[in-house]
This record gives C-alpha cells, sequence and structure tokens, in this order.
C-alpha cells in the first residue's frame, strides 16, 4: 500500500490509533473484514477490504481509491495462534532500523508487514482466479 500515515499517531486520520481515540468501534471478522461502528453509530461493513461508505461508492474513495475505513482495516490482521487481532506497528531494532509488523496484544505473536501483504495479495489472486 503506497498510502502513507504514521502508525501509531493520534492526530493522523488515516492512523488507526486516531480511529480508535475518536470512539469508532471496528470488529474484525476476518482478514479485510471488518464492521466498524462510527462514533455517531453509522455502521459500515467492509468485505475483502472494499467498503460500503459513501466515500467508497460515490467518490471512489479519496485515498488513492481507498476510504479511511478500509485504510484502517489494512491495519489490523486475525492472530492465527489466539484468533484476537493483532495490529501494525513499529519496532526499532538495536541496530537502528525500523520494521513494521503486525503484534498480537494477547498473545505477542508477530508477524512481518510484508509477510502479511504478500498473503493478501496471494489470496486476492486467488479470488480472481476462481472468479
Amino acid at each position: 500500500m503506497s498510502i502513507t500515515y504514521k502508525i501509531g499517531a493520534v492526530n493522523d486520520k488515516l492512523a488507526l490509533a486516531q480511529a480508535i481515540a475518536r470512539g469508532y468501534q471496528m470488529m474484525l471478522a476476518e482478514d479485510g473484514c471488518a464492521e466498524i461502528t462510527s462514533p455517531e453509530g453509522q455502521v459500515y461493513f467492509i468485505y475483502d477490504f472494499e467498503c460500503d461508505c459513501p466515500d467508497k461508492l460515490y467518490r471512489s474513495g479519496v485515498h488513492e481509491g481507498q476510504c479511511k475505513h478500509e485504510v484502517w482495516v489494512s491495519q489490523m490482521t486475525p492472530c492465527s495462534v489466539c484468533e484476537h487481532i493483532m495490529y501494525l506497528g513499529e519496532f526499532h531494532s538495536s541496530f537502528g532500523e525500523v520494521h513494521r509488523r503486525f503484534a498480537c496484544r494477547t498473545c505477542g505473536h508477530m508477524r512481518d508487514f510484508e509477510t502479511v501483504e504478500q498473503d493478501r495479495r496471494m489470496r486476492k489472486d486467488l479470488v480472481v482466479e476462481v472468479a
């Protein structure tokens, strides 16, 4: 994904941390599928990273073809170990390198961002082939 946002930034409207701080509630069904409830009670459904919100349906998403809900969901993935949610974060190595990883706050399991993105691309390619 080429969209830029600051991971964990409460002031960046594309960062998941900002959505949570503003009161959005998210239920992740599976990777790329979620139900998002706004602080006002509006519910949006996302299936395979495609949202049903007006921004996506009528304006084709204002963030490089995506809406903010899709960007938020891309920062979460189900944990394969404990089935809770893994959140995208930045981790700093002792060599000063910054790595993006999904981490589960429940069991501590981690997956590299690139691995999750590769899995998502392969799944999307399989769906296109079957259709």
